[in-house]
Parts: structure tokens; sequence; C-alpha cells
């Protein structure tokens, strides 16, 4: 499996190259999937440091529409944060962006934070202490508010006849 990566190493390189000059034109979604793909390159590939600093510039534009769900701001900065931990711009700005629209995170938003900044680990940049501060208080109000849910949701009866046949078996039976 070494051998056809280290073959098809060029190929990813010049369609990355490629893609990532057309980066204006294309969706942030788009843009994901082809960070997502490039990423096997390595942080300090050209192609992958162009990404990275067109999320920043992006994402720092962001203010006042935000171009990516909370949820995928955060599974950038755990992708970011495996092959570029000393683009401190860029998490800063990732940062800046989760403590605006980070009411919105899911659980699969929760975990890419947990793998970006393991028990507080991970990339080092301005502004850190206060979103991982931010997203444990999130979290925990969020785990407050389903088991208040929880509590408001009515029992229902679970109650079932003794036979688990259906209404015709049985007639049929009777015959």
């Amino acid at each position: 499996a070494g051998a056809a990566a280290a073959h098809c190493r060029p190929l990813l390189e010049a369609a990355a190259n490629r893609a990532a000059l057309k980066g204006a034109d294309m969706k942030p979604e788009q843009m994901m999937l082809l960070t997502q793909g490039v990423l096997p390159l390595g942080g300090s590939h050209p192609v992958v440091t162009r990404l990275l600093n067109f999320w920043a510039q992006l994402l720092a534009g962001a203010e006042k529409a935000p171009v990516l769900p909370a949820d995928d701001i955060a599974q950038l900065a755990m992708m970011a944060s495996m092959v570029a931990p000393e683009n401190g711009l860029m998490f800063h700005v990732i940062a800046q962006r989760l403590q605006e629209a980070g009411s919105s995170l899911t659980e699969a938003g929760f975990a890419s934070i947990d793998a970006a900044f393991p028990g507080g680990a991970g990339p080092k940049f301005p502004g850190k202490e206060q979103l991982l501060t931010f997203i444990e208080e999130l979290k925990s109000k969020k785990a407050e508010e389903s088991q208040s849910k929880a509590k408001l949701v009515p029992r229902k009866d679970r109650s079932r006849s003794r036979s688990r046949r259906s209404r015709s078996e049985r007639r049929s039976r009777r015959r």
C-alpha cells in the first residue's frame, strides 16, 4: 500500500493544486472536502498551506454571516490540528467562530473539538483557554437541557396482551 501511495502522490498534488486555484469559485462545503482530501500531503505542503490560509481568511471575514455550520468548523479544527498545529492564526479565528455559533454544536462537533484538543492539549493559540472553557460550559448546559427534557417526556404504558399473535392468527386457530 505504501508503494501505491508514493506513486499516487504526484497525481494528488497536481489535482489538489488545480482545485486549490479554483478555491474562490467553490462553495465552502466543496472546499471542506478538498481540504480533507489533501491532508495526507502534510501541513507544510504548499497546497495544504494555501487551503488553511484560505480558511483563516474566509472565517475571519465571516463575522456577519457564518460560512460553515459550527460542527464543520469544529471538524476543520480537528483536521488542522493533525497537520498544522502551529497555525495559530487559523485556530484563533476558528475559536472566535465557534464561540459565536457554538450553541448549535452537536455531539459530532463536541467530538471533533475533543479530538483537536484532547484533554486541553493540542495547538496553542490566543483564546484557546476561553474556547475550551466555553465548550465545557456549553456541554454542561446541553447535558442539563437533555436531562430536563427527558424528565418532561411522559412514559408510555407498555402493557401488551398475553398473546403476541395477531387477531387473524387467533381467529384462524379457533376454527
